[in-house]
């Protein structure tokens, strides 16, 4: 079948034979059951589709739809709509704007007052036109935002099913007769002309029993309510190989087509017809059935559970129902409605199988092989379908992954309780499991697999970057910025779009606080007890010269005098003074002595702008002067950021958390070498355990680590040397085996050198 056909531009363009034809192979790959074709019609939209059954739920056929309008816009979409019922729509809410106990939290009251007065003074076009824009205003405000999207091609549920609400037993007519309180509920129902009514009851032990009784054909049904959280009702239908629809799903089934905000006048003025619509759902009709839907902001949508009846206007009481409204309103009552509802999806996809058939023996298999962002919904049907299945290690993180991208915390947390006793060694897993209670909100707990897993496995900035964050929950400063400087290590750009943490609480990081924002910072990062040198002053000497530079680029020169100087200058000198200093700069490894100098020419010349600005006290008298000094600095800020990566490189700070692998056989290659002599074997071997002595005994700079590996390179090449006449074929066999160790030396320290680097003088 082509692919195009199941979108709705080709399809219309299909006779019937050909539409039947993708219905029936779609029936086919599903395993679905055609209970027959039909043709629904409604505002001018038609669609021919078939029912089809999946065990005795109902679905509809939808074809996808290419660059599709979905929202509403007043400044747009009221072009579209019918002038009459605007008008209609601004007679009710003029009604309410105009009520003395509105409410005040969705209403501006400043226009209700003009509104009156323009009223009074019979000023009517002026009023029409605020009427107009206020009106226009609140359905924005309650709507979805105009957009066009691409809607995939969709198998959906025609009628939503009750979550909350579990079937227990049907009372047979008899038996409600005989019973005073089973007739008591019937005759309740009977008189309130109503659908159903809600009962609950609190035992001795405090347990709340809530039933919900409906007439039935025979008597009464009988309902349990059950609590069940947001999360399980996405997972209860992905584990079963559906969805819950997205907002655009939603929206898109529920306008069946139609663009325009009042497109259902009936519904919209409260006069169902409970007739489907254009797509051939039972969808939006039922302000006390609002439907779950699979969305970041907004988690259910038709029905606001009477919002619109009780406060705004009872002639507006299924306003609700439009497909773009947004239910914004979290709390559902048992006791006001009829519990929560969803009704299932199918993103058509003739090429992806519908529920696997998986085997406890075959489950591990099927996922390595089908492991994509496409096949997630079945991945997660076939573990659910297979009782207590036992994941490869490699397969559980991948679950795990899966569960967090679709927001299935509680469902991660069930694999890592599960798993981790078997892999409570293994840092990756730690990782993925200190994650979870991280997003579970268990800090104390996650703080503690976070640092068990860099203790087997240093170099892994995620860990850093959580901790960071637990840290600053914590309120625990230290522990933040030693966090922040290991992450900064590790990953500088991602330490660097973390420094908002570093900033006090209470300030804010919108524009117009951009100046206090500096100026807190700097005195956070210049306070007295940072003063000694510690793992944390590198990253808070970063911090403060990236901010300077930053805030001198994007708002001048003058600024760094009013937000930085007064604070900052002792220390931003200071910075300038180690990096001009620094033997880091000037070493060719990483600029050719001609860069080196035009570096540090223009470096110069930031750091004499700055010196020039400790001197200006009269901003005013001096602005064209300090305009001249932010240009200036403007030109030569790259030549500045570049020597003080290399020097900041050389300078990140390293501290051993363990001793050296006591199994680990050094320079094991040269003694097992017939032809090298034993004592170049051993006087390398001293050079290397000289190396790890240093690194567990000593806080060191990545620099420092560096000028060792080159001295050992050095003192390995003289040994060379002094050898060379009896080792003409062992030369590159040192050279390898040396190499060898310092990797495995590194890598088990989780020193973040590469090895070619670390290597660079070795001849």
């Amino acid at each position: 079948m082509n692919k195009k056909n199941l979108y709705k531009i080709n399809y219309d363009k299909l006779d019937i034979q050909e539409k039947q034809n993708i219905l029936n192979e779609i029936a086919d790959h599903y395993g679905f059951i055609i209970k027959k074709y039909a043709e629904f019609e409604k505002n001018s939209i038609t669609l021919y589709t078939a029912i089809f059954d999946d065990n005795g739920t109902e679905f509809v056929f939808i074809p996808g739809a290419k660059n599709i309008a979905l929202g509403w816009k007043a400044a747009i979409s009221s072009k579209k709509e019918e002038p009459f019922l605007i008008e209609q729509i601004k007679d009710i809410f003029l009604d309410y704007f105009l009520m003395p106990d509105n409410n005040s939290d969705i209403v501006n009251l400043n226009n209700t007052q003009q509104l009156q007065k323009l009223l009074d003074k019979e000023n009517y076009k002026q009023a029409d036109i605020l009427l107009s824009k206020m009106v226009f205003d609140f359905i924005d405000e309650h709507t979805s935002f105009l957009r066009r999207i691409d809607i995939e091609p969709m198998l959906i549920e025609r009628k939503s099913s009750s979550i909350n609400w579990m079937f227990v037993k049907e009372i047979s007519s008899k038996t409600v007769a005989d019973s005073p309180t089973y007739f008591k509920i019937y005759q309740e129902i009977i008189k309130g002309n109503k659908q159903f009514i809600i009962k609950q009851h609190t035992s001795k032990s405090e347990y709340k029993k809530i039933q919900k009784f409906e007439i039935s054909n025979h008597g009464l049904n009988v309902y349990k309510y059950i609590d069940i959280s947001y999360e399980e009702i996405l997972f209860n239908y992905a584990s079963k190989g559906y969805s819950v629809p997205n907002r655009n799903q939603w929206e898109y089934a529920a306008s069946g087509g139609c663009s325009t905000f009042m497109q259902n006048t009936d519904t919209l003025l409260n006069k169902h017809n409970n007739m489907p619509n254009a797509f051939g759902l039972y969808i939006a009709d039922n302000i006390y059935k609002p439907e779950i839907i699979s969305d970041d902001k907004y988690t259910y949508k038709a029905g606001d559970n009477g919002y619109f009846k009780n406060y705004i206007s009872k002639k507006l009481a299924d306003f609700s129902l439009n497909p773009f409204y947004n239910v914004t309103s979290n709390v559902f009552e048992y006791t006001d409605n009829n519990g929560l509802f969803a009704r299932k999806v199918i993103t058509v996809d003739l090429k992806k199988q519908f529920k696997p058939s998986i085997t406890k023996k075959n489950l591990n298999k099927y996922i390595t092989e089908n492991m994509s962002e496409n096949n997630f919904d079945n991945i997660i049907y076939a573990v659910q379908s297979v009782k207590n299945p036992d994941l490869y290690f490699k397969n559980a993180l991948r679950i795990i992954n899966i569960y967090h991208s679709k927001g299935f915390i509680n469902k991660a947390y069930e694999l890592v309780e599960k798993y981790i006793n078997k892999w409570h060694n293994n840092p990756d897993f730690l990782y993925l499991a200190g994650f979870t209670v991280f997003r579970l909100q268990d800090y104390e707990k996650g703080e503690y697999l976070l640092k068990r897993a860099v203790y087997f496995k240093r170099n892994i900035p995620e860990c850093y970057q959580l901790l960071s964050y637990i840290y600053q929950k914590q309120n625990n400063k230290e522990e933040m910025e030693k966090a922040l400087h290991n992450l900064y290590v590790l990953a500088p750009e991602v330490a660097e779009s973390m420094l908002h943490i570093l900033i006090p609480k209470g300030v804010s990081l919108k524009d117009m606080d951009y100046e206090d924002l500096w100026s807190k910072l700097v005195a956070n990062l210049t306070r007295q007890d940072k003063e000694k040198v510690n793992l944390y002053t590198i990253t808070s000497e970063v911090i403060l010269l990236d901010s300077t530079i930053k805030l001198i680029i994007h708002k001048g020169v003058t600024h760094y005098i009013k937000y930085i100087k007064p604070t900052g200058c002792k220390y931003l000198m200071e910075i300038f003074d180690k990096i001009e200093n620094s033997k880091y700069i000037s070493d060719e490894t990483y600029l050719s002595k001609d860069d080196y100098m035009q570096a540090l020419e223009e470096f110069n010349a930031c750091k004499n702008i700055i010196y020039e600005a400790e001197n200006i006290t009269d901003l005013k008298e001096n602005k064209e002067y300090l305009q001249n000094l932010t240009n200036t600095f403007f030109d030569y800020f790259p030549a500045l950021m570049s020597l003080a990566y290399i020097h900041y490189s050389n300078c990140r700070l390293f501290e051993a958390e363990k001793l050296f692998d006591e199994n680990y056989a050094l320079c094991a290659t040269l003694y097992n070498t017939k032809a090298l002599p034993i004592q170049i074997a051993d006087k390398i071997r001293v050079l290397l355990e000289n190396f790890i002595l240093s690194i567990t005994m000593n806080i060191l700079s990545y620099g420092q680590i560096q000028d060792y590996i080159d001295n050992i390179i050095d003192e390995v090449n003289n040994i060379k040397e002094s050898y060379s006449s009896k080792i003409n074929q062992g030369i590159l066999t040192i050279e390898l085996s040396v190499t060898k160790d310092i990797k495995y030396i590194l890598n088990w320290f989780n020193i973040n050198i590469e090895i070619k680097d670390a290597m660079r003088k070795n001849n």
